[in-house]
């Protein structure tokens, strides 16, 4: 989502305006302002109780429309998610396989844990560092830089080992429903 545009969700969906708020965010502010046909202000400042007013109308007679868009949306996300699942499982696959495997080399049953080991360390270190060593301020750019991305993949690294959260398990079930068509 592009940043400018969170106010402005945030105070229509405040607003009753959920809907409005939702298909914006799914498509556009501009492709919903020509099927609408008002302007939608960049800034919450400039939305007045009059525009507000309006805006419900204008959601309430194109509801319909603005809810598809949202559902668009989700079903692209929802592709997203299972192309990613299963990339993650062909992976698993592949390292159980190469693991179980006894023509594989031992470098290649060992580098994947001593990668993932690595960068684990590398990222205790950092945090340690830098909580109790101050960072030249030319560097704390680069320090937080360093840091996102060593989180990133740890995080990466134990979604592969230990599996996803309740939340994603959520979501699986709701791909499942939806399949279904329930």
């Amino acid at each position: 989502m592009i940043p400018f545009l969170v106010p402005i969700l945030s105070t229509l969906a405040s607003n009753g305006l959920g809907i409005l708020a939702g298909a914006i965010q799914a498509k556009g502010r501009e492709v919903i302002e020509e099927k609408l046909g008002i302007k939608i202000p960049s800034s919450a400042s400039d939305l007045t109780p009059e525009l507000l007013e309006k805006l419900k109308e204008k959601e309430m007679e194109h509801e319909e429309f603005l809810i598809s868009m949202q559902i668009k949306k989700a079903e692209v996300e929802i592709k997203q998610d299972e192309v990613d699942n299963a990339n993650t499982d062909s992976a698993r696959k592949m390292n159980a396989s190469i693991q179980e495997s006894a023509n594989a080399a031992r470098i290649a049953k060992t580098a994947p844990y001593i990668l993932d080991f690595v960068i684990v360390t590398a990222t205790l270190i950092l945090v340690a560092a830098m909580m109790f060593k101050a960072i030249p301020p030319e560097n704390k750019e680069l320090a937080y830089m360093a840091l996102g991305s060593l989180l990133t993949m740890c995080g990466t690294i134990l979604n592969f080992h230990r599996g996803t959260s309740a939340s994603s398990h959520s979501k699986d079930n709701t791909i499942h429903m939806l399949s279904k068509g329930e």
